[in-house]
């Protein structure tokens, strides 16, 4: 009994070494478009050019950040649904989780998050001026 209770203590411990957040918990900046970095505006107006998409909903910008990412769909196991979208961020062992009713593309450039606040956005490339992203911030 000691050395079962040892084991499942020893696998609780390591099992927990990953913390994980919800991003709709997390502080976040409404910004508009003319307050995005200047790459993220390039993507935007030219969504069609060879950028480094992963899962089909996240884009990163610089495709070097691949290293630092790991990215996973979590989906229902009674139904082919896709619930939630996340990823870790592997210099920190921290995973965020995105529920699927957010905007998309989920566009990483460094440490920061932005979500479109509207759907179809790179559908209506002609108004991004007077769209406004989500802004989170990773870095610790």
């Amino acid at each position: 009994m000691r050395k079962f209770s040892f084991v499942f203590f020893w696998f609780l411990i390591v099992s927990c070494n990953n913390s994980i957040v919800k991003v709709d918990n997390m502080p976040s900046d409404l910004i508009s478009y003319q307050d995005l970095p200047i790459a993220v505006k390039e993507y935007l107006n030219h969504s069609k050019r060879s950028y480094y998409f992963l899962e089909g909903s996240f884009v990163l910008i610089n495709s070097a950040d691949s290293s630092l990412y790991e990215f996973e769909l979590i989906q229902s196991s009674v139904a082919p649904w896709i619930y939630q979208e996340g990823f870790t961020k592997l210099t920190q062992g921290i995973t965020y989780e995105l529920e699927t009713s957010y905007p998309v593309p989920y566009i990483l450039y460094g440490d920061t998050l932005y979500i479109p606040s509207q759907f179809n956005i790179l559908a209506q490339i002609e108004n991004l001026e007077k769209r406004s992203f989500r802004k989170y911030n990773f870095s610790n």
